[in-house]
């Protein structure tokens, strides 16, 4: 910034010292000499096209109104300094990154503070369909005191408008702090999800890990609830795992969440399920749909990619087609799966693995579980008429199982690894196993698994998806090295 010396900018702005600087322009501090509030000036001085950038977020910055969000008091261009500018109230206490140089150390209760606060500027901004793109400690403000709430979300120069569904194809951001699927040229608006998890990871666990240190996170908290379990999901590399919008990442970050669940379906929509609500979002959808309000809610009983989603409640059984409809009584508790074609739910009582019908009745099928069963989280799939495949995450053993002339049966198969997930797809089933080094993927089907796929890297930074009568595995996570400017065509408003 070369500073000509005028008195004035805009003619009511003194500026005082530089506070930071980036590709297009420079921050300053300054006094609004009418009313003497201590604000910030935004020089756009650092590129050839700075006057579309300064367009560009001018339109982004007057729309945003949020106590979480600085607000911008004046937008103009300056004869005397020759460029134009964007005026900011400033945030007294600066970034959340001089509070961490400075040694500032967060509790639980104070990184969740940061992150709620950001949520909710989230929330707001990307319901006035802006994205922010480069979530990073620089671009959290505290409003008065330094390392203390309330926290700002400052700095949109990287964010852009993005249509319901659409995706940027440009990188942008921070690498650190880069969502996956934005190295490898798609971003959209649950990229700034994994950002704000990066952040909560720096918070909570003194730095940001290296992939495999995330993942290992990961598979100890992916199933967990509280600020745990919330960190898990927005850290998942996999943008259709993480929460369908940043409306409920926000709830499961709350101080008095409740257990929020998720699953998808086969056309393309997000579910959760937010104490009694389940929402939903489509494919291309501009936002969050109440399907349904379903009191005593518990959890989702299908694995992604099933045609509809099959919910749990205190009294009944539901499947979200998209509309609720009762299908069946309340399913036991350790539900694995329902199968609404044989009308039967596959539960685990104890050691033991039961079918039991809608009618009441139920049988015991007699396969000795391990003991792994008996905690994590259960999945189950249709595999084929009258036969299912069942695991629980972390365990090395499937059951595949099913009801004939003479009752239910189940014979356990050796997994090639830890079960992470179960998913479905057109073409069958397909289980992805591992741990944080190693993926693992095979067809499932109802003889049993079919033909294996490995890659050397974290299981939950893959997508098993079935294709006939193979697997696909496909890469979530980009690599740095390829990262560019952001500088290429993008799919926008």
């Amino acid at each position: 910034m070369t500073n000509p010396n005028p008195e004035l900018v805009l003619g009511r702005y003194r500026v005082g010292a530089r506070l930071a600087a980036g590709a297009v322009g420079t921050v300053a501090a300054a006094v609004d000499e009418e009313t003497g509030r201590d604000v910030v000036v935004k020089f756009f001085d650092g590129a050839d096209d700075n006057f579309s950038a300064w367009v560009r977020e001018m339109r982004l910055v007057m729309r945003l109104r949020h106590p979480n969000i600085p607000a911008c008091l004046n937008a103009g261009h300056d004869a005397d300094w020759d460029m134009h500018v964007l005026v900011f109230e400033r945030a007294l206490g600066g970034s959340l990154r001089r509070a961490l140089a400075g040694g500032r150390r967060f509790t639980r209760a104070e990184g969740r503070r940061v992150l709620t606060d950001v949520a909710a500027a989230l929330v707001h901004s990307h319901t006035h369909g802006v994205v922010h793109r480069d979530i990073k400690p620089e671009n959290i403000l505290a409003r008065a005191r330094t390392g203390e709430p309330p926290w700002l979300l400052a700095d949109f120069g990287a964010g852009r408008f993005l249509a319901p569904g659409a995706t940027l194809t440009a990188p942008a951001g921070s690498l650190h702090y880069m969502a996956p699927e934005v190295m490898l040229g798609g971003s959209a608006a649950t990229s700034d999800q994994f950002s704000l998890g990066m952040v909560g990871l720096e918070l909570l666990h003194g730095g940001l890990m290296d992939p495999r240190g995330r993942a290992a996170l990961r598979l100890r908290s992916v199933d967990a609830g509280g600020l745990d379990g919330a960190l898990a999901r927005l850290l998942d590399p996999d943008p259709t795992r993480r929460f369908p919008a940043i409306e409920v990442a926000a709830a499961a970050l709350a101080e008095d969440a409740r257990a929020i669940d998720v699953t998808a379906t086969q056309d393309g929509r997000l579910l959760a399920l937010v104490g009694a609500e389940v929402l939903s979002r489509g494919r291309d959808a501009d936002g969050l749909e109440q399907v349904a309000h379903v009191p005593g809610a518990r959890e989702f009983l299908n694995v992604c990619g099933e045609e509809a989603a099959v919910l749990a409640a205190a009294d009944r059984t539901l499947a979200l087609s998209p509309f609720a409809r009762v299908i069946g009584p309340a399913a036991p508790a350790r539900t694995c799966m329902v199968d609404v074609e044989a009308r039967t739910f596959w539960v685990i009582e104890g050691a033991d693995l039961w079918a039991r019908g809608f009618d009441g009745g139920g049988a015991r099928t007699g396969v000795e579980l391990p003991s792994s069963w008996r905690t994590g989280r259960t999945f189950g799939a249709r595999v084929a008429p009258g036969r299912v495949v069942l695991g629980v995450r972390g365990s090395e053993v499937l059951v595949l199982a099913g009801r004939g002339a003479s009752g239910p049966w189940a014979r356990t198969i050796t997994a090639p690894g830890r079960l992470y997930e179960l998913r479905r797809a057109r073409g069958g089933v397909a289980g992805l196993f591992g741990t944080d080094e190693l993926a693992v993927a095979a067809q499932v089907g109802g003889d049993g698994l079919g033909r294996v796929c490995v890659r050397g890297q974290a299981v939950d930074s893959v997508r098993a998806e079935p294709l006939g009568h193979e697997v696909v595995l496909t890469s979530l996570v980009g690599d740095l090295a390829s990262v560019r400017a952001d500088s290429g065509a993008e799919t926008q408003r």
